[in-house]
């Protein structure tokens, strides 16, 4: 039976159980996609490898736990590796929708205040696009890192 190789980046138990071993750059692509709201046992299949559906969740844990502790030893905000922020969907229409025909003798900075107006920004909105903003920006510099 071959040795296994070091350079490997998961190592196989007998059993056929997998860990992380090495974290890479597919490991942030699955991170990174997952944040974006893609389902986690599509991109366990596409960036990790699992053969079987039941294998993602283990897969998920096991790539947040190695980048988590990465980003603990370097005194990052950990907790954001991994979560799920959703995005509220709110029914405001586009500038130019909301401004089609009925705003003809305005200018473009009084239709945009009256738009604003109309349509104030929603605080937990902002607050989950902040969040998202950070944890993308956590999990790049991780991967220039770490990767």
């Amino acid at each position: 039976m071959p040795s296994p190789s070091y350079s490997s980046p998961e190592k196989r138990f007998t059993d056929g159980r997998r860990y992380v071993r090495r974290i890479g750059l597919h490991h942030f692509a699955y991170l990174r996609s997952v944040a974006e709201g893609l389902d986690i046992a599509d991109c366990a299949t596409r960036y990790l490898g699992t053969e079987h559906g039941h294998e993602a969740r283990t897969a998920h844990q096991q790539t947040v736990d190695a980048v988590r502790a990465v980003a603990r030893r370097r005194g990052e905000p950990w907790r954001l590796v991994g979560l799920s922020i959703k995005t509220t969907g709110t029914d405001r229409p586009s500038l130019e929708e909301f401004a089609d025909g009925r705003f003809d003798g305005f200018s473009e900075a009084e239709v945009l205040e009256i738009y604003q107006e109309t349509f104030p920004p929603d605080r937990k909105a902002v607050r989950s696009q902040r969040l998202r903003t950070r944890q993308f920006a956590l999990l790049h510099g991780l991967e220039a890192m770490a990767a």
